[in-house]
């Protein structure tokens, strides 16, 4: 190899170097050369792996020139009825492949977010079933839980009440119960109390009579815990059926703490009007 700068026309000649043995650009006269088979000589070489060899010591530009010119003569008719792509032609695969994309954001958006209409229904009969779930735990509070205090009232004792409050003790993990045996239709039965030194839990059951199971009593007021030890918790029934309407007070929840719930019970007629004021 001379090693001589390379102009435009020689800097794509390669050849192998005979120190090295690794292709080595080289300029257009060695190139030619090395071309002229000294190698082919010196190394022994066959006619066949001769002219294996010059072609792999040919030019790159004029492998590609043949590589060019075979691949447009072996070129089907058929295939230059498609060599010219238009602008408009590239506008629409370039439209298609957006709507294409497009659709496929919208389907994995239809099935990554659910159906709000579905949700919705689902939520509801959710709902309903947890009621069930709380109604059954009056139930099952009343037939298994540990009964601390039973006070049975009527509504001939609750209008003797009086203005003061009374005491009702309930330890830890049990509940009491006050049953108020109510035989017309059209009062109210109202409740004021208080608890000490915590929480809770107050709930109202209704008992057709004293043969009718535990199974079919309905819950008026689902088992709620009331701040009571904070606030006087106030509220009322209406009877509409006679009946036994049964107060729970639950502390069941409560591992170690008893406690005193401090309670007051009235009763309100409905008021009718006679016309005894009639001018």
């Amino acid at each position: 190899m001379c090693g001589r700068i390379f102009c435009y026309y020689c800097c794509n000649n390669y050849a192998f170097s005979k120190q090295t043995g690794k292709k080595e650009r080289c300029c257009r006269a060695c190139f030619k050369k090395v071309t002229a088979n000294p190698i082919d000589s010196e190394l022994n070489l066959t006619p066949e792996e001769s002219s294996s060899s010059s072609s792999l010591l040919a030019s790159p530009l004029s492998l590609v020139h043949k590589i060019l010119v075979t691949n447009e003569a072996t070129k089907s008719t058929d295939d230059t009825l498609f060599d010219i792509i238009t602008e408009e032609e590239v506008g629409r695969i370039q439209e298609g492949d957006s709507v294409h994309s497009k659709n496929q954001t919208e389907e994995s958006l239809d099935h990554g977010v659910p159906d709000l209409n579905s949700t919705y229904s689902s939520s509801i009969v959710d709902e309903s079933e947890d009621l069930e779930i709380t109604q059954d735990a009056e139930i099952c509070l009343l037939k298994s839980g540990e009964l601390m205090l039973k006070l049975p009232l009527t509504v001939e004792e609750i209008l003797k009440f009086g203005e003061g409050t009374r005491e009702l003790f309930i330890k830890s993990n049990t509940y009491s119960i006050i049953p108020i045996t109510v035989d017309e239709t059209g009062l109210t039965i109202s409740w004021v109390f208080s608890s000490d030194p915590k929480s809770i839990s107050f709930s109202v059951v209704y008992k057709q009579s004293e043969e009718t199971s535990l199974d079919q009593c309905k819950v008026l007021i689902p088992m709620t815990r009331c701040n009571s030890h904070k606030e006087t918790i106030r509220g009322n029934v209406k009877i509409r059926n006679a009946g036994i309407y049964i107060l729970i007070f639950d502390n069941t929840f409560s591992r170690f703490i008893s406690k005193k719930v401090f309670f007051h019970l009235s009763i309100q007629r409905p008021v009718i009007y006679d016309g005894s004021d009639f001018p």
